[in-house]
Formats: C-alpha cells, structure tokens, sequence
C-alpha cells in the first residue's frame, strides 16, 4: 500500500465500508508485518561484513530521499522526551 494510501488508512479515510475493529486488526496486522520485515532487514545487515556494511550506508547517505529519512527518524529520537507544544506557539516562534 502506498504511503499516501496508508495515511489516509490510519485517518479512517479508506476502508469506510468495514467496522472499526476490523480497520484495527488490519493496521495491527500491518504493524506487525512492518516489524517483522525490518528485524529481516536488520538481521541480514548485521551479518555482513563491516564493508558491505559501510558500502549499504554510503549508499543509503547518498540517497537523498533515504538520507532525509534518517535524518527525520533521529530528529524524533532525539526530541521524543521534550513536552509538546501547541501549533500556533511554534508558527509565532518561527515568525519572529
């Protein structure tokens, strides 16, 4: 399912015609098969020699889209304990 498409999956705006527990079993479903895949992912790149690794991250650094996917991803880690704030305090911030 596209990115788009599960978006607008997960804000209830596909799959209209079934039940909300149904629309919870299938995103739990999705979590799952998402976990699964990446500890795959994971697995496999910790098996590899140290330069197969370092040439996989070179690869995914010089990968726009990917780069800027870790970025966000440590960005998010980084700040997950600070408190959050109201929208229009941070765009009155940025304004100034």
């Amino acid at each position: 399912m596209p990115r788009d498409r599960i978006h607008h999956f997960y804000q209830g705006q596909i799959g209209n015609d079934v039940d909300h527990d149904e629309q919870t079993e299938r995103v739990t479903d999705m979590s799952i098969t998402s976990k699964a895949t990446a500890e795959v992912f994971v697995t496999a790149f910790r098996a590899l020699a140290k330069s197969e690794r370092d040439e996989v991250l070179v690869r995914i650094a010089r990968d726009r889209s990917l780069r800027q996917d870790l970025l966000d991803l440590a960005t998010i880690a980084e700040r997950r304990t600070e408190a959050s704030r109201p929208f229009r305090e941070y765009l009155d911030e940025r304004r100034k």
